[in-house]
């Protein structure tokens, strides 16, 4: 009666999942262990690598799909029906009613991939049992989207040193790169690290026997012990495992199911854990041995595991629990949550607003004259990091705005509070980065650049400056994309980019430039290369082009994207070929390195045009030193790691040797080797193309005798590559045109140029303190072609600056008050020393001051130096945990006064033992001079940081010490400690005003430590007496319609990173 009940169990939960599929690995060189760990494989033809690491041998190539075809699989078909090590898991799966597959050796771990079809979107879980090769940066981006998507990932290690294929990755240190854990404290995005030492040391906790390992979790609801596929009670067979800390700090998903023999029931010394990530769920072991059938690879050593293992273990009964836990995910039911902003940074037309939440979800932006708004725009991608452009605005207009998200299981929506952005005067766009010219071939060029706000995209173009020819795209944006297409080949070229907003202000036009189109590129289509010593051959498809100097990369089995992940510094012109596009390789794909491999290439005609090559060795990088070298020759080649491949550069002198074979690689995962060809057209075609004009120098504080400047290199040509020298110019006066540079004080020692793109910065010393400096430089390539003049950037020469007086007492820093009891109260300590709470309480006064409760503080306790301490309501369950409680007490939802008090007996809310106190709601009678914005139901207020200690501004008035209300981010006295920041600078004699149109131009040199600016204007001298409203900047840069031109008017600026710094 036993088995008929369990097996009816079975067959009532595998058929609401009929047809789920579950993806096994085969491409980390999974085969090369102890045992081949697959399902099934009926060829074992691999040459690689494999243990014990004594060379190279033949091991288990599976296919996609097992053989005899799973259809045919019943209740009574044995585990040796396929052959693998972990056949036995695979069967069971098929039993209970699911699909399984293998991704085999030629295939390629995506998510999102409509190009691959065994992209893990197609599956349910994906089990890696004992990887070998290090995944790549792509590879590890689609399995996170994959489980945070809603994806099952079984992890299966082994213990440290298991590295069997000699590449110095095992794969304990596998999962734990996947997911970033480094240690017991530090364990990852799933909360679980498996342990390493870094050392071969058997006996350890990173390799160790633990034959009947029962000590597992005993609550009847466990889902991996207790779950459908039955008891899991007897634990696991451990032989060569390697144990897991888990981390709930990390992953508060993160749970233990079995621990080693002994160990207390926490976050230590684990065998087996489950966690969950965004949608998803990850099971983890530290040992393949329990999912070892005892069958497989012949060659092998095979051990009785699953459900053969002696001492009453249920390795079987576990491992399909955890697989049924992996393919059904605990359903999503909470909403997103708000975690900064929103924000917005506006223009005359146009504004964008940008805010974060804790999990991917959709973007709304409702808007308008009043908070009752009545328009919106929004965004169905799902993400994090959330950005919307609105357009259409009103120059000089206040508009209301708020934000809304919801996740993909379609939660929310999540709505922040009604905030207000009002448009500035108007004024033209600004071309902030670019023009550049990202690529150009013998017809076409793509030019790039970016506005500050959305405007028009026009190119004009021609073979003079007169132009006469124009590319443009309809609407407006903020990045700028635009491909001439028809151009003449080998032909110099002059173009300037124009744009205009969506108010009709401008156009504004870019600096003339050039570029060069390229020879016309070669149809190589119906070329082969060939094995000269094998029959492997390939032959490139209809439409394959190599340019004239340029680069082809006949890859194995990856897309560009793929590949380009291994090789990033890889220039996006080089021509790329997938050898296996369709996902069927008959001949292996191509090339095949191994060893010994020697290459030709023929034409169409199947004329010989390059080779036969030297013979190669594996593990190597091959590179031909001149196009012309004879490539049958040792001495042609240099010989490096495979590692130092240099996939589309490195051709040596051109001497128009035609297409020939540039480069052959190895690969440790070999579906990345590849073949490089290079189409020498000699050396005739001029280089012309100036480095791009640097548009982003800053100059910014440095000490009393320095100045920092910071700027985006540009390249050779535009800028592609690496520009070779810069001339970097300083002056007492501004820089506006070639003779002010030209007779500047030339800098001595600049910095070579990065490549184009790479941000660099350089310390100019030995300046003068109080003195104003401007800068500007010029870039040169080798030929040299020199760019136009950067734009001008100033600073003044400066000591640290003003600062605000330092607070020497504990602060209320942060208030929840819901009207329930969980309202919180947080408190901030802004000195470097601790501070005690004996004889301190939280006491409450009614809006009209009245005595309302109080809260003794817990007197063994205090608050760290420069850190935080959270009191809350008993109903607070939020995290961070409370350090002390408010019980049952709370505090009105309308308005009302929390006050932090050195008294344990009742006090007025005027009395002089009380240390701080903030009043919040209008009906407040007595905050500290006006009362704080009240915060909506969830939400809170927060004070504002101060330079001198990092949080904690006091100026005694609550209006003016807090941020509007906000979604609450709670510190606790556990938190990190705030951070001293630097000092603020001041802008001091680097203001300058100027006429631009009615308006006025208003430009500055940075402060040092300023993250906005605020311009403050009067028509008389003493107009600060009673400060109008400043205008807020975050640029050093304004053009003010609110100074007319050309009036007199006095102006102060200040810098402010959290408090004002002086004039």
């Amino acid at each position: 009666m036993k088995k008929i009940a369990v097996l009816f169990l079975l067959v009532i939960f595998a058929m609401p999942f009929f047809c789920q599929k579950i993806l096994f690995d085969a491409t980390k060189h999974e085969m090369a262990g102890n045992a081949d760990w697959v399902i099934d494989s009926d060829y074992w033809n691999l040459n690689m690598p494999a243990y014990p690491c004594s060379g190279s041998s033949n091991e288990a190539n599976p296919a996609s799909l097992p053989t005899p075809d799973q259809s045919t699989v019943s209740q009574s078909t044995p585990e040796t029906y396929w052959t693998g090590a972990i056949s036995a898991w695979a069967i069971e799966l098929v039993k209970a009613g699911y699909i399984v597959e293998t991704l085999p050796p030629t295939g390629y771990i995506s998510f999102g991939d409509v190009n691959n079809p065994q992209d893990l979107s197609n599956y349910k879980v994906f089990i890696m049992c004992e990887p070998q090769n290090q995944l790549s940066a792509s590879e590890k981006t689609a399995i996170l989207n994959f489980v945070s998507s809603g994806g099952g990932l079984f992890m299966v290690a082994d213990h440290e040193t298991s590295d069997r294929d000699c590449d110095n990755w095992d794969s304990p240190h596998i999962f734990n790169d996947l997911t970033q854990a480094v240690s017991t404290t530090q364990t990852g995005l799933f909360g679980i690290w498996f342990r390493v030492n870094e050392i071969s040391d058997k006996g350890g906790e990173d390799w160790f026997d633990d034959a009947t390992d029962n000590n597992v979790e005993t609550d009847s609801n466990d889902p991996i012990i207790c779950g459908p596929f039955g008891s899991g009670s007897g634990g696991l067979g451990l032989f060569g495992a390697t144990s897991m800390d888990i981390n709930p700090l990390d992953n508060p998903y993160v749970k233990a199911h079995v621990w080693r023999t002994g160990q207390s029931h926490n976050n230590l010394r684990v065998t087996f854990a489950t966690s969950q990530y965004g949608d998803g769920r990850i099971a983890a072991i530290g040992d393949s041995s329990p999912a070892d059938d005892g069958t497989g690879d012949s060659g092998d050593t095979l051990y009785d595991g699953w459900d053969k293992a002696s001492g009453g273990v249920n390795n079987k009964e576990i491992f399909m629990n955890a697989t049924y836990f992996l393919l059904n995910p605990a359903p999503d039911t909470t909403p997103p949550s708000i975690t900064e902003g929103p924000s917005s940074q506006v223009k005359d037309c146009s504004a964008a607003v940008s805010w974060k939440t804790d999990e991917a979800a959709n973007s709304i932006v409702e808007y308008g004259l009043t908070d009752s708004y009545g328009m919106s725009v929004s965004s169905q991608s799902f993400v994090k990091d959330h950005l919307i452009d609105i357009s259409s605005l009103n120059p000089s207009t206040q508009y209301h705005y708020r934000v809304l998200s919801s996740d993909t299981k379609g939660n929310g929506p999540t709505a922040s509070s009604d905030l207000t952005f009002t448009t500035s005067a108007d004024s033209p766009p600004v071309i902030v980065t670019g023009p550049s010219v990202v690529s150009v071939s013998s017809s076409t060029a793509k030019i790039v650049w970016e506005s500050d706000e959305p405007a028009t995209s026009l190119v004009e173009y021609g073979t003079s400056q007169s132009y006469g020819n124009n590319a443009y795209l309809s609407g407006y944006s903020k990045i700028h994309e635009i491909v001439i297409s028809g151009l003449t080949p080998e032909t110099t070229y002059h173009f300037r980019v124009v744009s205009s907003d969506e108010c009709g202000n401008g156009p504004t036009y870019s600096g003339d430039s050039t570029f060069v189109t390229s020879s016309p590129a070669l149809d190589i289509s119906g070329w082969t290369i060939k094995q000269y010593n094998s029959s492997q051959s390939f032959t490139f498809p209809q439409g394959t082009f190599i340019p004239q100097n340029g680069y082809l990369i006949l890859a194995r089995n990856v897309t560009r994207s793929q590949f380009e992940s291994q090789w990033p510094s890889m220039p996006a012109e080089t021509g790329f070929v997938n050898s296996n596009p369709n996902g069927s390789c008959p001949d292996g794909c191509f090339p095949m390195i191994n060893g010994s491999e020697i290459f030709e290439l023929y034409d169409s005609q199947n004329n010989l045009i390059d080779g036969p090559t030297i013979s190669i060795s594996a593990s190597n990088s091959y590179q031909r030193k001149n196009p012309s070298d004879d490539p049958s020759l040792s001495a042609s080649w240099n010989t490096l790691s495979q590692t130092s491949a240099t996939p589309g550069s490195g051709a040596g002198n051109l001497s128009g040797a035609g297409v020939v074979i540039n480069e052959m690689a190895d690969n440790s995962s070999f579906s990345y080797e590849f073949i490089e060809l290079f189409n020498d057209g000699g050396s005739s075609v001029p280089d012309t193309i100036a480095p791009e004009k640097v548009s982003d120098l800053a100059v910014i504080p440095d000490t009393n005798n320095s100045l920092k400047l910071e700027w985006t290199a540009p390249g050779d040509d535009g800028m592609s590559g690496t520009a070779t020298s810069y001339e970097i110019r300083y002056s007492l006066s501004p820089i506006k045109n070639d003779n002010d540079f030209n007779s500047a004080t030339l800098v001595a020692s600049p910095p070579s140029p990065a490549a184009g793109g790479t941000k660099q910065t350089f310390i100019v010393s030995g300046l003068t303190n109080s003195e104003v400096y401007f800068f500007a430089l010029k870039t040169s390539d080798e030929v040299p072609n020199q760019s136009a003049l950067s734009n001008c950037s100033w600073a003044l020469v400066q000591d640290g600056g003003s600062q605000p007086n330092p607070v020497n007492h504990l602060l209320i820093s942060q208030i929840r008050v819901s009207g329930s009891t969980d309202d919180v109260v947080e408190l901030f300590n802004p000195t470097t020393s601790s501070i005690s709470l004996s004889g301190y309480s939280i006491q409450y006064f009614a809006a009209n001051s009245n005595f309302g409760f109080r809260v003794n503080l817990n007197a063994s306790k205090s608050v760290p130096a420069l850190g935080w301490y959270l009191i809350a309501g008993n109903g607070y369950s939020g995290s961070p945990a409370a350090d002390d409680s408010l019980g049952t007490a709370n505090a009105s939802s309308t308005a009302g006064h929390l006050a932090l008090v050195q008294s344990t007996s009742n006090s007025s809310c005027s009395a002089s033992n009380i240390v701080d106190k903030v009043g919040y709601g209008t009906s407040a009678t007595c905050p500290e001079t006006s009362p704080a914005t009240l915060p909506a139901s969830g939400n809170s207020i927060k004070r504002k940081p101060n330079d001198t200690t990092g949080n904690g501004q006091d100026t005694d008035n609550n209006q003016n010490d807090f941020l509007s209300p906000s979604a609450p981010s709670f510190r606790n006295s556990s938190s990190p400690p705030a951070t001293l920041p630097q000092n603020l600078g001041v802008v001091g004699k680097t203001l300058f005003l100027s006429k631009e149109g009615s308006q006025t131009l208003l430009e500055w040199g940075r402060a040092a430590g300023a993250s906005e600016y605020h311009i403050y204007s009067g028509a008389s001298p003493d107009f600060m007496n009673n400060p109008p409203s400043p205008i807020i900047q975050t640029t050093n840069s304004a053009i003010n319609s609110e100074i007319p031109s050309p009036v007199l008017y006095f102006v102060v600026l200040a810098g402010n990173g959290s408090d004002e710094s002086e004039d």
